[in-house]
């Protein structure tokens, strides 16, 4: 009787002991498998999300309402140079549940993001090309976009490409120019004081304003020589030309379409960079007489040339002169007028053109020939006048003026076919001043 009771004791305590550990074991399972709903403490914050005081659910739920909205509102843009491209923010995943797991209560936690490295270099190399992009860290500029997706906006959506760029790559001549100067001295010590400048990313830079600034020592013709080279050789790049101006005469040594006319009293010629790299100018001499203007900077994956259409010339009239006096003012020489029309073509990456500018349309007037012819006083009249010969019988004013009515005409036919003028062209202001 006493061996049963205590079997049966036994029994009973052995079956409480393993249905307690049992249940035990089971909850343990349970919450191992899944887990219960965690309570955020005040001050947690996820991504640019206040989850203070909200359970896993509600903190899931939240931040799911916000990455919507910016997701169909949003889009990141990388820039390099003057470009932009935009990333679509639908092309970011997010990583909501592995934001919430690593969460830490009362501080700010990252939202996870990722998207495709190739999503991201097909973009840089649509904008900048393969060199550009061999030469960046793909890897850091796409951590970038991702910790910006994953801030929602709220530090801002654009990315500058150029932060990202590697120690290797330098910077090349963008482009180059020169031109014919009449003062060699002056071409020499122009080199001498004021060789190299640079024009900052986004900003606008005035030859007579920053670069003589104070220095009165050189001529105004060679200073519009200097300057010519400058806008010649800015052509070939995508600055942007703020301010020109032209002779009504072509000066020596100056091609026309390439003229940029400035002196210390009111004229400048006024250039904007709209890279977010700074550009670098430097001037050298050739040779004696030749001023070279280079400009240097990162290759952009495109290439500027520099076009001209239409150019034509105008022949000059001839004056004779009779005088008896011989201290009448000499003989001079004739000059051609001529007009042109300058364009900027831009191309891509493989050579192709994919888009153009008008910069200027350029006119010189002619200038008439004088020939004095001496003659004995006895013979001359009490009155001579002038006597004109027939080369040719058109007045300059009217020639000119038909001249550039059919150069209208013809660039209307070509305009009609074009697209709108750059708004370079309506900025720049064309004083023709002698």
């Amino acid at each position: 009787m006493k061996k049963g009771y205590v079997r049966t004791l036994i029994l009973l305590i052995g079956s409480t002991l393993f249905i307690t550990c049992f249940s035990q074991l089971a909850v343990f399972a349970y919450e191992k498998a899944f887990p219960p709903s965690r309570i955020f403490a005040n001050g947690t914050v996820i991504g640019p999300i206040d989850v203070g005081n909200l359970s896993e659910d509600e903190a899931a739920s939240k931040l799911s309402e916000a990455m919507g909205i910016w997701q169909n509102k949003q889009e990141i843009t990388v820039s390099f140079s003057d470009q932009k491209r935009t990333i679509p923010a639908m092309d970011v995943k997010f990583l909501l549940q592995e934001s919430i797991r690593s969460a830490e209560d009362g501080v700010t936690n990252p939202l996870y993001a990722d998207i495709s490295k190739k999503t991201v270099r097909s973009v840089l190399v649509e904008m900048a090309g393969e060199e550009f992009v061999s030469n960046l860290d793909v890897t850091k500029l796409k951590s970038e976009i991702e910790r910006k997706a994953g801030l929602l906006g709220k530090d801002g959506n654009e990315i500058v490409a150029i932060k990202f760029l590697r120690d290797n790559l330098e910077t090349k001549v963008l482009s180059r120019a020169e031109m014919n100067v009449t003062d060699a001295e002056d071409a020499a010590s122009f080199v001498e004081h004021h060789s190299t400048f640079t024009i900052p990313a986004f900003q606008t830079v005035a030859f007579m304003k920053d670069v003589m600034v104070n220095d009165q020592t050189f001529s105004e013709a060679f200073l519009t020589e200097a300057a010519s080279a400058l806008y010649k050789a800015s052509l070939a790049t995508n600055l942007q030309i703020i301010e020109r101006h032209k002779s009504v005469e072509l000066p020596s040594g100056v091609e026309a379409g390439y003229e940029a006319k400035v002196n210390e009293s009111d004229l400048d010629f006024i250039v904007n960079n709209p890279n977010d790299t700074e550009l670098t100018v430097t001037f050298k001499l050739k040779q004696q007489g030749v001023l070279v203007a280079e400009i240097r900077g990162y290759p952009n994956g495109k290439k500027y040339t520099v076009r001209q259409e239409n150019p034509k010339t105008y022949p000059f009239k001839t004056i004779v002169r009779y005088t008896s006096d011989p201290s009448e003012p000499a003989a001079s020489p004739g000059k051609q007028g001529y007009s042109v029309s300058v364009y900027r073509d831009v191309h891509d990456s493989s050579g192709e053109i994919i888009d153009y500018k008008l910069m200027a349309k350029d006119f010189y007037l002619p200038v008439n020939e004088v020939v004095v012819k001496e003659t004995k006083e006895e013979e001359v009249p009490e009155e001579v006048p002038e006597v004109v010969t027939e080369e040719p019988v058109v007045d300059n004013e009217e020639q000119a003026k038909g001249a550039d009515e059919e150069t209208n005409q013809d660039e209307e036919v070509k305009e009609s076919e074009e697209k709108e003028e750059s708004p370079e062209v309506n900025e720049e202001a064309v004083d023709e001043k002698k």
